[in-house]
């Protein structure tokens, strides 16, 4: 009888340990997605700040040459 308590309260630990590790892996793929998201804000902006690099080198090349011609 002593080793099937012994069983069960194992059982028992193993189940909380599992529902533990289940929560936690909700909460992390939870993170991960909101991570994601950012990611692709993140990569938005950096399109549009690149975009405008090259406007602005664009630009200068030409008043450069219009300051070459003065």
């Amino acid at each position: 009888m002593g080793q099937f308590k012994k069983l069960v309260e194992e059982v028992e630990n193993l189940l909380q340990t599992y529902k533990k590790l289940e929560k936690e892996n909700r909460e992390l793929k939870l993170k991960v997605a909101r991570l994601e998201e950012e990611k692709k804000k993140l990569e938005k902006k950096v399109k549009e700040l690149l975009f405008q690099k090259e406007e602005l080198e664009l630009e200068m090349e030409v008043v450069e040459k219009l300051l070459e011609r003065k």
